[in-house]
């Protein structure tokens, strides 16, 4: 079984570029990825509904 070094320092996942995202910018991505986030539950939601009636 392989194990996981934790001797070395670990390097980013992501390397930020360009400048930081502005105030406006934060809350519009947040707003999205809660109608995204809302959106998936909500069809999860129905497509379980279906089949439960489909079967009885």
């Amino acid at each position: 079984m392989d194990r996981v070094s934790t001797d070395r320092p670990q390097r980013p996942l992501v390397r930020a570029e360009g400048p930081a995202p502005t105030a406006a910018e934060t809350g519009r991505l947040l707003r999205l990825a809660t109608y995204a986030s809302v959106t998936t539950a909500v069809l999860l939601i129905l497509a379980k509904l279906v089949a439960w009636l489909m079967t009885g």
